[in-house]
């Protein structure tokens, strides 16, 4: 993981390329929560996910 949090800063990131950014921001250990979309880089995998989808990815399509 990136960097401690020196700053008392929480940072809940509910989009994936906002993950990105605070993780190459070196501020990864900034993050405390993810949307269920953040798969990079691979140690967010480890947040607990904030979001889920709105409709079933694995339902059927018509």
């Amino acid at each position: 993981m990136s960097e401690g949090n020196d700053r008392g800063l929480r940072v809940a990131s509910l989009i994936a390329s906002g993950t990105e950014i605070v993780a190459a921001l070196g501020m990864g250990g900034s993050l405390v929560g993810r949307s269920h979309s953040c798969d990079y880089p691979s140690w967010v995998a480890r947040l607990p996910e904030l979001t889920r989808p709105k409709i079933d990815p694995d339902a059927p399509q018509r």
